[in-house]
């Protein structure tokens, strides 16, 4: 096995979290053939009560039935039932040990169960915030705070501990998980210490605070926790780096430049332990409505902030739309098709190209981190059946938002890559496919999208392009000769901005903050909705119609 992420816990080295490619196999084994990956925080509670008894400390007899409750009526080989019970147990073996008595607290077997479940980071973080408030008043204290984390990071550990045979824990892993358990109980008194801005009387804190701790930089100190995320654990096996990618908690992400972390929110899901629940109406930025089928989409300061990173560390603002195409063309890894519009991009050519454009030798580990993350979301989004294999079209049409341009350059470019082959014009099959990309790539950026299933996005989106597509041939009158580039510029431009005005936010311009001529003036705030109809599609009109007619445009 090789170690793929190491959390450095302490500054004096001597409390290590490592995590290996076995160790990432081993989580989504247990989680998802146990079915526990199908079951709510909340729902991971109630069947430990409910085996266990409210509030009591699990024994081992207990915790054996609340295996044998979730794993008998599985449809799977007896071999396959019996790994894992024996995965879990030495899991519950691995709380035990540095609990010293035959009963784990109910509360830390909590945190250490809500690894293997499904939900967001924050909801587990609350749950079990609220599993270590013993006198029920909303607070914890220093020692319990430790206590929380403690749950936690063992239950990270074990999974190290206990991913290869079964078995009694080696001397040196004691020495570790005490190590660990210590580091733990430190990091509760640094929290409560920098949370309430070292102010001695407060001995207190709350949830709220917790979470404005971390998504004020805390998330530095305790990176870890993005593990919470099972689809973390995934990103981790597909990424499987040749060196490992090292945290230290007391190492500054960037020293050069304090006041922009390139790690602040460091994903679709990172955006801190209630960033997701406690966004108010305040902090909508843009706000669409994609019909009766559809849920709006929403983006809010969180999402600028974590685009706007993005730049910063690629500097793909940089890039023509152009640049985009080429670069993954170039691969070499994209195969091959008679009809250039379905044409495909592996993930591992997507991997490479990355690589080039951003040269990991000018990265923090912390960047290394954010991109990987972020970066396999958006890949994620157009690769709809798993096959780790997408549309390159789709894919780069969708991309190139990143990049520099106009929204006419960039849709006139697209309209030209997906009729390469059909004479310039797009049949309706075709201009669903040019409005998905665009559409995706908006829904990838989209912190509450990333935090839905992807098969109720895909589905809405389908149905949505779908009527959409069947509207803009109708009103055009193109539904038996296929649309033209010039037609569609002149649908947009005379009101069907008002239709699709997400489609302004292929210009980078549109996005409040998040080029730097804008960032130095920008004072926008409340939601805004884009004057889509200002600039148009082109200048001119019924006459502008490929990529070469649009380059003077808006």
């Amino acid at each position: 096995s090789s170690v793929i992420l190491s959390f450095q816990l302490v500054d004096n080295g001597s409390a290590v979290l490592d995590i290996t490619n076995i160790d990432v196999k081993f989580v989504r084994e247990l989680a998802f053939k146990s079915g526990l990956a199908t079951l709510t925080p909340h729902e991971i509670q109630v069947l430990l009560r409910k085996h266990i008894g409210s509030g009591c400390a699990a024994t081992p007899t207990g915790f054996q039935s609340l295996l044998c409750s979730v794993l008998d009526n599985l449809d799977i080989p007896d071999e396959a039932r019996q790994r894992l019970f024996m995965g879990f147990y030495s899991i519950f073996q691995t709380f035990e040990h540095t609990c010293q008595v035959n009963a784990v607290p109910q509360n830390k077997l909590l945190c250490g169960l809500l690894i293997f479940a499904a939900g967001k980071k924050s909801d587990k973080l609350h749950l079990a915030f609220a599993a270590f408030d013993s006198d029920g008043d909303g607070s914890l204290t220093a020692e319990e705070l430790g206590e929380f984390f403690s749950g936690f990071l063992v239950g990270l550990s074990a999974t190290h501990t206990c991913s290869g045979a079964a078995g009694l824990l080696t001397s040196e892993e004691k020495v570790q998980l005490g190590a660990v358990h210590d580091a733990a109980i430190a990091l509760g008194s640094l929290v409560m210490r920098e949370a309430n801005l070292g102010d001695a009387s407060k001995q207190l804190i709350k949830f709220s605070e917790f979470a404005e701790w971390y998504t004020g930089g805390g998330y530095t100190a305790i990176p870890w926790l993005e593990l919470l995320d099972l689809h973390k654990w995934k990103l981790a096996l597909e990424r499987e780096p040749t060196m490992p990618q090292t945290y230290d908690a007391n190492s500054p992400a960037d020293s050069g430049d304090a006041g922009a972390d390139p790690s602040l929110q460091a994903s679709a899901q990172e955006a801190g332990p209630a960033a997701t629940d406690a966004e108010d109406e305040d902090d909508v930025v843009f706000a669409f409505e994609l019909g009766a089928e559809v849920a709006k989409l929403v983006f809010f300061r969180s999402d600028l902030v974590r685009l706007r990173n993005v730049l910063e560390i690629t500097r793909f603002d940089r890039l023509k739309p152009e640049d985009i195409f080429h670069a993954f063309r170039a691969t070499g890894s994209s195969s091959d098709h008679a009809d250039e519009a379905l044409a495909r991009l592996s993930k591992s050519g997507f991997d490479n190209v990355i690589r080039k454009l951003v040269p990991g030798a000018r990265l923090t580990v912390e960047e290394k981190l954010f991109l990987s993350v972020t970066l396999s979301s958006v890949f994620s989004a157009f690769d709809r059946d798993g096959t780790l294999d997408v549309s390159l079209v789709e894919f780069c049409s969708g991309f190139m938002l990143l990049a520099s341009g106009s929204k006419s350059d960039k849709l006139a470019l697209a309209f030209d890559e997906f009729t390469k082959d059909s004479d310039q014009v797009l049949d309706e099959a075709g201009l669903e496919r040019f409005l998905r990309s665009f559409l995706l790539m908006l829904f990838a950026l989209n912190e509450e999208a990333c935090q839905s299933p992807a098969d109720e996005i895909w589905e809405e989106v389908d149905v949505y392009i779908g009527e959409l597509a069947r509207q803009i041939l109708e009103d055009v009158g193109a539904a038996d000769q296929g649309l033209c580039f010039s037609d569609f510029a002149t649908w947009y431009t005379d009101g069907g901005h008002l239709v699709v005005p997400w489609l302004e936010l292929l210009s980078l311009r549109k996005w409040p903050g998040i080029l730097q001529t804008e960032r130095q003036s920008s004072g926008n705030d409340g939601t805004q909705y884009p004057e889509a109809g200002n600039d148009g599609i082109g200048s001119g009109g019924a006459g502008a119609g490929t990529a070469a007619a649009a380059a003077a445009a808006a």
